[in-house]
């Protein structure tokens, strides 16, 4: 990580804990966006924040099904790379209440904003859905022209999340009182060049080729994904189509808890058509032969008190390849109590909490030796074939639904260690089969990953295409 230091010769009326307000280069660019650019507020109907002014409630809330539900975006439902997306943590509220909180209903082509925490996150909403918005986002709705000069949306919307922008919501977005954001003035200070609208559409031209090719290289791997999936499927041709989501409990069953799902009957159907698999072809493993992790004791985690680590949550890992995707450096003892759990490359972690928007680690040699959450339930293998093995075999439908059946809690439903090593049945595949399994994940594996890295250099691209097209206008 580059490393960029400076000295302040001047230190009197520092109203804010924040390098980037004071960086020499970003005031040198704002300097020259003065010059040449105008003001959002300028190309902006209005500037509003979401819903929080209203003091939201939980009792708010209703569920997705809920007749005229409206969808209440956050933070979560902008991506990095400025577009909207669902999570299954997704909120919504009553028609009543949004009618009411008419301030933030959000229109077609308004700009979605992040305003606290994530700054500087953007995004064009194009969906056919009525929306709201939470008190961490606001709402940016442009004119149509100014000075007679056509301003196109998505022109506008590459332009925010642009670096020329970001800098500037940096600088504003110091922290006060620990807590960085933004304020609708700061939004409306930022400086935006506006070429003549056929530039804007011939930069725009250039940029929907690329994104055009992103989305044949998301196609891509998407499919090899699903492959990855269902790798260990195509082999057991297990019909799981009986296994449904209701039944009837006995009245005899004594409850040793009250969760729902762990005292169906569905777990002993699954675990009933595992044991039926030909055993010429699979060994049944209860989950308690697996070497699963324990946390650092309390002598380890003292002896480690020095050490500096890189610390993985279940919250900054991807979906569906179990990808990470950042993390935060620190010394052991300031971390979160749940950071106890020290990983090896190839160990796989499962994300306790079901349906996680997050997927299955493995962990990679980069991090080999750094923390992890006790978030995860982690599984340590013999060898880089059993790590491939055990992932895929993690992914597939006949584990997937045994995990469903376990999870216990009201608030947070997860499955516990404990429950893991108690009930997991691993249907291992031998000899020629588990052969032709690791060949053929490993495959897949490399395929996505390569698309995946396509991807994100394609979007590496469009981001510098078009910084590289606005440089002549301000330099």
């Amino acid at each position: 990580m580059e490393v960029k230091t400076f000295i302040l010769n001047k230190t009197e009326n520092l109203d804010k804990l924040s390098c980037h307000s004071h960086n020499p280069e970003i005031l040198k660019l704002i300097s020259e966006l003065k010059t040449k650019g105008i003001l959002l507020n300028d190309l902006s109907n209005k500037i509003t924040y979401g819903s929080g002014k209203w003091e939201l409630k939980t009792t708010d809330y209703v569920p997705e099904g809920y007749p005229n539900a409206v969808k209440l975006l956050q933070i979560s439902n902008i991506d990095e790379n400025g577009e909207i997306i669902n999570t299954n943590r997704d909120k919504f509220i009553p028609e009543e209440l949004h009618k009411k909180w008419k301030v933030s209903q959000v229109k077609k082509e308004d700009l979605i904003i992040a305003i606290t925490g994530t700054l500087g996150r953007i995004a064009l909403f194009k969906e056919e859905y009525e929306a709201n918005l939470n008190q961490a986002l606001g709402i940016i709705r442009l004119k149509e022209e100014y000075e007679e000069k056509k301003i196109i949306p998505e022109f506008i919307h590459f332009y925010l999340n642009s670096n020329f922008a970001y800098k500037q919501f940096m600088m504003f977005g110091g922290y006060r009182a620990g807590q960085s954001g933004l304020s609708l003035d700061e939004i409306g200070s930022v400086y935006v060049i506006l070429p003549e609208e056929d530039k804007q559409k011939e930069i725009l031209d250039i940029i929907n080729k690329l994104k055009k090719e992103v989305e044949e290289e998301q196609k891509l791997y998407q499919s090899y994904l699903h492959k990855l999936n269902s790798v260990l499927d195509e082999y057991t041709n297990l019909d799981l189509s009986n296994i449904s989501k209701t039944w009837i409990t006995p009245s005899e069953k004594i409850f040793d808890r009250i969760d729902c799902y762990f005292n169906s009957q569905q777990l002993e159907k699954i675990q009933e058509i595992i044991n039926n698999l030909d055993k010429n072809k699979f060994d049944i493993v209860k989950s308690k032969k697996l070497d699963v992790i324990s946390v650092m004791d309390k002598t380890e985690r003292e002896s480690n008190k020095t050490h500096i680590f890189k610390y993985v949550d279940i919250g900054n890992t991807e979906k569906y390849l179990g990808w990470i995707l950042g993390f935060e450096e620190d010394i052991l003892f300031n971390l979160p109590s749940r950071a106890k759990m020290i990983g090896k490359e190839n160990d796989l972690l499962i994300p306790r909490p079901i349906g996680s928007t997050q997927g299955i680690i493995k962990i990679p040699s980069d991090f080999d030796g750094e923390l992890f959450t006790t978030g995860n339930i982690q599984i340590r293998p013999r060898n880089k074939d059993e790590a491939i093995l055990l992932w895929v075999m993690l992914k597939s439908d006949i584990m997937q639904k045994q995990f469903f059946y376990l999870q216990s809690g009201c608030s947070q439903p997860e499955i516990s260690p404990n429950n893991f090593r108690k009930y997991v049945l691993f249907p291992f595949p031998k000899g020629k089969i588990r052969e032709e399994i690791i060949k053929k994940s490993s495959e897949r594996y490399k395929e996505a990953i390569k698309h995946r890295e396509n991807i994100i250099n394609l979007k590496k691209e469009i981001k510098e295409v078009f910084e590289r097209e606005l440089k002549n206008y301000i330099f």
